[in-house]
């Protein structure tokens, strides 16, 4: 069974990965790293908890 804190997981680290990718994409590149980093930390904790 999926807890409901793994959905606010999930979407709070796509929602870190959208930034990401919009930063990028606007030419702020180190703060695009540090919200693809979190996203996938968020994303990893995510799956390890599903097992």
């Amino acid at each position: 069974m999926v807890s409901v804190s793994s959905f606010a997981f999930r979407f709070l680290a796509e929602a870190h990965i959208r930034a990401a990718n919009w930063l990028e994409n606007n030419g702020f590149d180190e703060e695009s790293v540090e919200h693809y980093l979190k996203g996938e930390t968020l994303l990893s904790s995510v799956l390890y908890q599903q097992g």
